[in-house]
């Protein structure tokens, strides 16, 4: 009896987890995401891009770096970005840093750690610094989505202190 009663739990459980990833996916159809105010600091530049029908896979470069490329699919990736306002104009002054990650009907509604590879999750750095410029695997942090809103840890150990955004809060208005 105590392993029906569990089964039962689990599949109710698990139902609900998708249905509200089912939910936030059907809506993207109907609203835009935007950001919580109070994540984008005054001198930052954030932007959301939603890319319907679509999925990515790892690419390599001449040099041996890794990059994500667009490709047509039936997930939907989501780019966040992060650029640093460059106010001298300098040429190498610009830097930015990029979360993407791919949702469907069946994206689970919390993920941790090495499981965020379930949305292929992936954090990008931009800068003149060519030690740690390029894309990563995200295997720590964690990935919430709840109702209408997603809410995203992210921690690259490789970069330690020069890894400037840590979290993203998108809502669907």
């Amino acid at each position: 009896m105590k392993y029906i009663f569990t089964l039962i739990l689990i599949i109710v459980l698990n139902s609900c987890k998708t249905t509200n990833a089912s939910k936030f996916v059907s809506n993207l159809n109907k609203e835009q995401i935007k950001l919580n105010a109070s994540d984008c600091p005054e001198n930052i530049k954030c932007t959301t891009e939603i890319l319907k029908n679509k999925d990515y896979t790892i690419e390599k470069d001449g040099i041996g770096k890794t990059y994500p490329k667009i490709v047509d699919g039936d997930k939907t990736v989501i780019r966040y970005t992060y650029q640093i306002k460059n106010e001298n104009n300098y040429t190498d002054g610009n830097q930015s840093e990029v979360i993407l990650f791919v949702i469907d009907k069946e994206t689970q509604t919390e993920l941790q750690d090495k499981d965020l590879q379930n949305v292929k999750m992936l954090f990008g750095k931009n800068c003149f610094c060519r030690d740690i410029q390029g894309f990563y695997k995200v295997t720590k942090g964690s990935f919430i989505l709840n109702n209408s809103e997603i809410t995203i840890y992210v921690n690259i150990p490789k970069l330690g202190k020069r890894q400037i955004l840590e979290k993203v809060h998108l809502t669907l208005e």
